[in-house]
């Protein structure tokens, strides 16, 4: 088999993968709450509502222009371009950074069929294992618009700011490429700015003189990046996560979450172990890409300072940064020892990565695509019969057993106030949406405004079933309390201080009402006919 020939099925598996995943990967709150003009109640139905969109969402929310056009537009046309186009992004960003990483080399002349398939594998190995959230970057449609087709941009920019380093002028379709990604993610900002400031720097050092067109090339980028840094958005959704996500907002709290990651611990480690192994054994061909080091060191530092949320999704750009160090380094030192080692070498990793692969497309082509049509099945139910108060079958145990990286979501949670009941809720026009876990049913219970809880208590007793929960007042929710309880509970005795009950029911999914009371009473006793 030629190498050409392997190349072509490797980016149809690549294809396949992607394909299956974007597919089947469920839609989030978010891609509900973006199908409205932004922080609007009006459904987007005419091209001119996603413009309108981007104006208050630029001024109200964020400065990525691109991407937040670009996610409102896809849920827009349907999820059904977006799928196809994702695989293609995917494979694009294999394809560039391979020629990013060679081009780094100064090795592009030797862009072989081999040398193509050597990196393509040691990229997608970095990416697939030490991406902390590689399903929310890559595979959903909003995370995907956000981080994973701005990261494309950045590779093509970077490729041609390396490339072009001998001409003069910037030509209209590059200042074109340098305003796209300026204003798509600000991650794209930080990570593509240091990484030019550092080249002219190492380049000025080295040579002692400066490449005008990159000199030329980071002004323009400069300056388009200010159309996304002074978005009036940026400051307040900054101030009002920080506080949700970091509730002490400091610098070692954010320290601490990202050394804490498996994903950056392991591959710093990684890398320390080959530029060790280079010492060792003298290899000084080998050339250490210091200015993408660096770069992916100083973006961790930037995101410690100004990171909003702990989202591992958001440190994307540093850790591919840390993954093309480590795959350059890796291609260098395979180049050192005879082909057939370097064959068998890929082909270890290669199959490490089927097996890895295998896994994850059965656990999307069979259990969340199971899911999701139980969850269509039950709000299709709901939506015949005209229901405004609903339970769901809440799903988060039954996908959370798989490694976060690759995991679809379920946010669905018990309170009907919670940010993903309520998205959802509107979207289908219920007016209440809960959620409980399959073999559960829901028991709420309304306070009088006057309850000034003490003491509260719910004994249940069911056909070979007894518990015992104690209120926690963390648990009550504008004087509602939520509870998953086993189907088998027929009686429950309310024990307590201090609480006037003005409502209380107990919900199943698809079957509606159990049981509803408007008295402040402290015995339930269901009674089966």
């Amino acid at each position: 088999m030629k190498i050409k020939r392997k190349i072509g099925l490797f980016y149809i598996f690549v294809f396949y993968v992607i394909f299956i995943m974007t597919l089947n990967y469920p839609n989030h709150p978010d891609e509900y709450m973006y199908s409205y003009i932004f922080g609007t109640d009006i459904r987007i139905s005419y091209p001119i509502q996603l413009f309108i969109s981007l104006k208050k969402m630029y001024f109200e929310w964020s400065g990525r222009v691109i991407s937040n056009f670009l996610q409102q537009f896809f849920i827009f046309i349907g999820k059904d371009s977006f799928v196809i186009l994702n695989s293609f992004v995917f494979i694009l960003i294999l394809f560039f950074s391979s020629k990013l990483i060679l081009k780094i080399l100064k090795i592009d002349n030797k862009f072989t069929e081999f040398n193509v398939l050597k990196t393509h594998v040691l990229v997608l190995f970095g990416i697939w294992f030490f991406i902390p959230a590689f399903s929310q970057d890559f595979i959903w449609m909003v995370g995907s618009t956000n981080y994973a087709w701005p990261l494309l941009l950045s590779i093509l920019l970077l490729y041609y700011f390396i490339e072009n380093t001998n001409e003069k002028k910037l030509n209209w379709k590059y200042i074109l490429l340098l305003l796209v990604v300026a204003i798509s993610n600000e991650s794209s900002v930080v990570f593509t700015g240091i990484f030019m400031f550092l080249e002219i720097v190492l380049e000025k050092l080295k040579y002692n003189k400066c490449s005008q067109y990159k000199i030329k090339s980071i002004v323009y980028f400069f300056i388009f990046s200010l159309i996304q840094i002074l978005a009036p958005g940026n400051m307040s959704r900054i101030k009002n996560e920080s506080v949700e996500f970091f509730p002490k907002n400091t610098i070692f709290e954010k320290f601490l979450y990202i050394v804490n990651l498996n994903e950056i611990r392991i591959l710093m480690i990684l890398i320390v172990l080959l530029i060790l192994l280079i010492f060792a054994f003298r290899l000084k061909k080998i050339k250490i890409p210091i200015s993408l080091l660096i770069t992916s060191i100083l973006n961790l530092i930037v995101f410690i300072f100004i990171l909003p949320r702990n989202e591992n999704r958001a440190l994307l750009y540093p850790i591919f940064g840390l993954i093309l160090f480590l795959t350059i380094l890796m291609y260098q030192i395979l180049n050192e020892i005879r082909y057939k080692y370097q064959l068998i070498i890929i082909l270890i990793i290669s199959s490490f990565l089927l097996i890895s692969v295998i896994k994850i497309l059965n656990y999307y082509s069979v259990e969340i695509k199971y899911l999701e049509s139980i969850r269509k099945t039950q709000l299709d139910y709901y939506k015949s019969k005209e229901e405004k108060e609903i339970v769901l079958e809440k799903y988060s145990s039954k996908i959370n057993n798989i490694s976060y990286r690759y995991q679809a979501f379920d946010f669905l949670e018990t309170s009907p106030e919670s940010f993903a009941n309520l998205k959802i809720g509107k979207y289908f026009g219920f007016d209440k949406l809960y959620a409980v876990e399959s073999g559960k049913k829901l028991l709420v219970v309304n306070f009088a405004p006057e309850s000034d809880i003490k003491t509260l208590r719910f004994d249940m007793y069911g056909i070979g079933y007894s518990a015992l929960y104690n209120f926690d007042k963390k648990n009550l929710k504008n004087n509602s309390l939520f509870l998953e309880i086993p189907k088998e509970v027929n009686r429950i005795d309310i024990r307590g201080h201090n609480f006037i009950i003005k409502n209380i029911k107990i919900l199943k999914i698809l079957d509606g009402k159990e049981f509803e009371s408007n008295e402040n009473i402290r015995t339930i006793e269901i009674r089966k006919s």
